[in-house]
């Protein structure tokens, strides 16, 4: 089962996209690693991962207008077009459910104290229980966050031995 991995891969590739124009000024590099986010997940939907999830995401954070930045922009379209190309199913009811987490998630964020961003592991606990989600699935939205958090502790890592960014 790779899709979840790859799921964590177009986490990763996201967050450092976005912290790349945000936070470490080196908006260059950030298109690549939006092209690695949505290849990655892309590739996740071909083994199996629903591809509600990465159009859940990218409509939740544009409901949240987090789709800010070209790199964003071009991700998102990539994820939406090669998902029509490939002619995969699309569930309304798991595309609505992961849109709701995607935008809590993003809206409850700057407000939640831990900073742990509990909103869309959570939700896809609860929805695999319920059983909305699929096993790989559910796997692949937790993969994803996953990797999102590991790019944001990197980079947060990066900032703290080297505050001076050029």
């Amino acid at each position: 089962m790779i899709g979840p991995e790859l799921a964590a891969v177009s986490g990763f590739a996201l967050k450092i996209t976005d912290d790349l124009v945000d936070e470490l000024s080196r908006p260059q590099w950030a298109l690549l690693c939006g092209l690695v986010a949505a290849a990655a997940a892309l590739a996740s939907v071909t083994t199996g991962v629903r591809p509600d999830l990465y159009l859940g995401l990218v409509l939740g954070n544009a409901v949240a207008g987090k789709l800010d930045e070209i790199p964003h922009l071009v991700a998102a379209a990539i994820i939406a077009l090669g998902v029509l190309i490939m002619r995969t199913e699309v569930t309304p009811l798991i595309l609505l459910v992961i849109t709701v987490l995607a935008t809590l998630d993003e809206v409850i964020h700057p407000v939640e104290p831990t900073g742990l961003r509990p909103v869309l592991k959570i939700g896809a606990v609860v929805t695999w229980a319920l059983g909305i989600l699929d096993d790989i699935t559910a796997l692949a939205v937790i993969a994803f966050d996953l990797g999102y958090h590991a790019a944001e502790l990197l980079t947060g890592a990066i900032m703290c031995s080297n505050p001076i960014r050029a």
